[in-house]
């Protein structure tokens, strides 16, 4: 299928003609991965985009969301793109990826199955490998080698577990790391090349602290708390550049939404988080 910013038609090859182009429009080409322009009678202006894309997978809509969508980069006037749906449907999954695929860990349906999203084709699967407890609202980070799955509820209490998964192995059974130094669940996670980060939370309360892993991160490791955010905060989202990690948006438990964007500098191993812009709206879970 082919989309553009207001409608959607079919164009299922490159060489279909899109149905009542108009001048200005952008169109998605599936096949090429790219956006292409309509310039002119029979003149098009094409974007390779196979490689920068962005993705939110699951949710909450009344009920439990299926969806797979895909932005491409640098996402300025052009829509989503529904590119396919998940195995297993839940909310609040731990997220991470590898530089071939991104991974979805669990969920607040309370599974542990991991699923598997291949950049290169855009398709789904879901692997034998699973997490050692069936959770929702955890983290999720990486390093270049491994991705985790990190802390998390199973409806009946917060945790402080950690699952590891190395990418060249990845349909095998998780590797159990240490536990974080406090559980947490619907906290904000972010990387660096070093370090995983999680920023704020739900512990026995909400809370303001900024957790560090250093990767690995095996059984013998352990966490340590590095900084403060400006107010306590859950269910907050996370990321980041080369630089810098951030924590945007949230609640505090009783009647306040956030709109501020704290950011912490890179590798950030003490210290609080500064005020970064502020979001347009103020915002409960964003994606």
């Amino acid at each position: 299928m082919a989309f553009k910013s207001n409608i959607i038609t079919h164009v299922k090859k490159s060489t279909d003609t899109p149905i009542l182009p108009v001048v200005g429009d952008t169109w998605w080409q599936p096949d090429k991965k790219r956006f292409c322009k309509f310039k002119a009678t029979e003149i098009w202006e094409c974007k390779d985009c196979a490689t920068s894309a962005g993705y939110f997978v699951n949710g909450y809509d009344a009920t439990f969301n299926s969806i797979i969508e895909k932005i491409i980069f640098p996402f300025d006037t052009a829509s989503t793109i529904l590119i396919d749906t998940v195995k297993v449907v839940s909310q609040g999954s731990g997220n991470f990826n590898s530089s071939k695929y991104g991974y979805i860990c669990g969920g607040y349906s309370l599974i542990s199955n991991i699923q598997r999203l291949n950049f290169s084709d855009d398709t789904n699967v879901l692997l034998s490998a699973n997490i050692a407890n069936p959770r929702g609202y955890s983290g999720g980070f990486n390093s270049s080698l491994h991705g985790y799955c990190c802390g998390g509820n199973n409806a009946t209490a917060t945790l402080s577990c950690v699952d590891r998964i190395l990418f060249s192995a990845d349909t095998a059974t998780t590797y159990q790391s240490a536990l974080l130094s406090v559980i947490n669940h619907t906290m904000a996670t972010f990387n660096s090349s070093n370090y995983g980060y999680l920023s704020g939370g739900y512990t026995t309360g909400i809370v303001s602290n900024i957790e560090i892993i250093s990767f690995p991160f095996d059984t013998t490791s352990s966490t340590m708390v590095t900084g403060i955010l400006p107010t306590v905060n859950r269910n907050v989202s996370g990321c980041n550049s080369s630089l810098y990690g951030y924590t945007i948006g949230g609640f505090n438990g009783s009647s306040t939404y956030y709109s501020t964007n704290t950011r912490i500098s890179f590798p950030s191993l003490a210290g609080s988080a500064a005020a970064a812009a502020y979001l347009s709206n103020t915002v409960l879970s964003p994606g």
